[in-house]
């Protein structure tokens, strides 16, 4: 009995080893990210320190606005094209895998 999932549990990883489209997938979404936070932390900032004292409440739930249409904005680009991207070259390494072990089954019997 073959269990799909299970052989696709450390696929991610030798992905991350094999294939070079996967880490630069990789690596650009985690850049992405490190962008959205400092620039949602820049619009805090600035949206904060725009407003006066006594409304600094009001500035610090505003400040929530842009920094949520950030957040999805990564989101959605990301699964609109990293996603498929990467989901495709670990496919391709559990395709591999399970190639590998049913070519060693058919050598041992």
């Amino acid at each position: 009995m073959r269990w799909p999932a299970i052989e696709g549990l450390g696929a991610a990883d030798r992905a991350w080893t094999t294939s070079r489209v996967f880490r630069r997938v990789e690596q650009v979404m985690t850049f992405g990210l490190g962008v959205v936070l400092l620039l949602e932390a820049l619009l805090r900032v600035v949206l904060v320190y725009s407003h006066s004292r006594s409304d600094l409440f009001h500035a610090s739930v505003a400040s929530q606005l842009p920094g949520l249409v950030l957040f999805v904005g990564y989101l959605v680009a990301i699964r609109l094209f990293a996603v498929p991207i990467a989901s495709r070259e670990v496919d391709a390494e559990v395709a591999r895998a399970s190639a590998d072990s049913l070519s060693t089954v058919t050598e041992e019997a």
